[in-house]
């Protein structure tokens, strides 16, 4: 079939199969790009993220049906004659429809291996939202496979796929760009390598653009020895995808893309505005193409003349400076005359402001005149509140020392009122001590515990245990229980009573009973008077504490006491 002028080969190799389907039914030219090992894992991944790009229902060279040479039709009874036809764009075909366990859709054709009558060939199609119903595109980079046959008939319906689905993308919450792998093998150049790499999946040839930086891309030609091209996109996303700002560099092929990322700052890239570079024996230029939705299109061109000027980007790292003065001292000049133009006009606009600006200022400097003498007014209020802060902390000073000297005296008084009560037979009548642990004193505790008379051991943390014995604060005992148990067993310097005594003697029989679960306190612990906890329950009438401590209690000091359960029992 002859070409028609201006059309290049692919456009002829379309037109050819659409001949061919014209004229006979035959759906094996559909099963082009065999895979025998039927990799769809790229297809499955796109489809989960919500994003793939169409491919064409068609191939697009006859090195597309390398591996389709042993396929041969067959015809189906329960699928009827229907020929294959293009119309608007879209390929009208009856195939049965067959959604295998990862959840692909398979369009069956009426042809296989010829070695193999029990194997079908199938197409992938995934379905879109459009117009028409039952709709399909075939996505790229997806192979035809060889596929078993259904164990269930699968009835034929009628499909549109839409022929050329290069422009048109699924999904888009993110910028892509696309490089078509074909264009840049037809000018002998590759794509090796993308930076940040976690941005380019190399099976799909897609590069995200979102939340980066900037973008470098690797081609490289297929002469040994030549300089690789190295594409820089700024990645900040502009308001259309036609102002996109890159450069494309040459670089030495030991270089590696992070060597160069970062390097060529927006500025840099401005200032070059270099769309083509030429390695000696290519000269490359670079253009960016806008498709549908948020996709960009990366098109190589080859030019007949190198450019102006072409920078080795692995060279211009180490006199990036150098290279970036002329080129800018160029770009400046032509800025500047747009920002004289500018600023012209902003003079005469400031111009007639100035009157308005100089009758502000001639208000605020009065109400400067005001704020300085109020600053005035707040300096002396300054000076003066420092002045008595000075005083109040001298004052607090005295207070402390004739405090210090008080707690002294409060110690000689507790230790005459000690003597007198003991001489007197008396219990522990309102002490000083005894007054700081009913009111929670804890300074005054120190104070009388930090003097020289050995009423306080160096960990003064038993105080705690002490006062919530007193209060029967069974919230606080179990902290304690739960956090250190050392103050069990200590005793106040004063009257000598352990935690235990102290709960007993006031009654509180929740946290006696707590204090006893621990199986860590003395019942028969004497304080300076003689006296044990449970002495003290049963002079008190705890009848029900004294239970208690002897049920704990070992089966000797049991029959010790057993004139004790007697008693108890007498009472009750």
């Amino acid at each position: 079939m002859p070409m028609i002028y201006g059309e290049g080969g692919r456009e002829a190799f379309f037109r050819l199969q659409e001949q061919i389907m014209r004229t006979t039914r035959d759906d094996s030219i559909l099963a082009w790009g065999l895979n025998n090992e039927s990799s769809m894992s790229n297809f499955q991944l796109f489809i989960g993220e919500g994003i793939f790009i169409h491919g064409d229902i068609l191939a697009a060279s006859p090195s597309d049906f390398a591996d389709s040479g042993q396929i041969v039709a067959r015809e189906q009874a329960s699928n009827p004659l229907h020929s294959l036809n293009i119309y608007g764009g879209t390929l009208r075909a009856y195939l049965p429809l067959l959604t295998i366990d990862s959840g692909e859709t398979l369009g069956l054709l009426s042809c296989g291996p010829k070695s193999d009558t029990k194997k079908f060939a199938a197409i992938p199609l995934a379905k879109i939202q459009s117009a028409v119903a039952n709709e399909y595109v075939r996505p790229r980079g997806s192979p035809s496979r060889l596929q078993p046959l259904p164990t269930s008939d699968a009835s034929p319906e009628l499909i549109h796929i839409k022929k050329d689905g290069q422009n048109h993308i699924l999904a888009t919450n993110q910028q892509y760009m696309f490089y078509d792998v074909d264009l840049f093998a037809k000018l002998g150049i590759k794509v090796l390598d993308v930076f940040p790499s976690i941005c380019w999946d190399d099976q799909l040839a897609l590069i995200s653009q979102t939340g980066t930086d900037q973008i470098l891309i690797r081609a490289r030609q297929s002469k040994e020895q030549s300089l690789d091209f190295v594409i820089v996109i700024d990645g900040h996303r502009s308001d259309s995808p036609m102002d996109q700002l890159y450069c494309v560099f040459t670089c030495d092929q030991k270089t590696v893309l992070s060597e160069i990322a970062g390097k060529f700052q927006r500025e840099a890239l401005e200032v070059f505005q270099l769309t083509s570079a030429s390695n000696g024996s290519l000269t490359l230029r670079i253009k960016l193409e806008p498709m549908e939705g948020n996709i960009i299109s990366i098109i190589p061109e080859a030019m007949a003349s190198p450019p102006h000027c072409t920078i080795n980007a692995t060279m211009a790292l180490e006199n990036l400076d150098t290279i970036l003065e002329p080129t800018r001292f160029l770009w400046e000049r032509k800025k500047n005359e747009v920002e004289m133009k500018d600023l012209s006009q902003r003079v005469e606009e400031c111009k007639s402001q100035l009157g308005d600006i100089e009758e502000k200022r001639e208000t605020v400097e009065k109400e400067i005149k005001l704020l300085e003498a109020r600053k005035s007014a707040l300096v002396e209020e300054e000076q003066s509140t420092i002045q008595e802060v000075r005083r109040l902390e001298e004052k607090q000073g005295d207070i402390r020392k004739r405090q210090t000297e008080n707690f002294r005296h409060v110690v000689i008084v507790q230790k005459r009122l000690e003597e007198f009560y003991n001489a007197k037979s008396c219990g522990d009548g309102w002490t000083p001590f005894r007054l700081a642990m009913e009111t929670s004193d804890i300074d005054l505790m120190n104070v009388l515990f930090d003097e020289p008379t050995d009423i306080l051991a160096e960990d003064k943390r038993w105080t705690r245990w002490i006062i919530a014995s007193i209060k029967g604060d069974v919230n606080e005992i179990r902290s304690l229980l739960a956090t250190d148990e050392t103050g069990l067993e200590h005793k106040d310097g004063i009257f000598g009573r352990t935690p235990l005594s102290w709960a007993i003697m006031k009654g509180h029989r929740d946290v006696a009973k707590l204090l006893l679960d621990t199986n860590r306190v003395d019942v028969r612990s004497k304080d300076n008077y003689g006296q044990t906890p449970i002495r003290w329950a049963l002079d008190a009438g705890h009848h029900e504490i004294v239970r208690l401590m002897l049920l704990r209690d070992k089966p000797a000091y049991l029959r010790k006491f057993r004139g004790h359960m007697d008693l108890v029992r007498v009472r009750r």
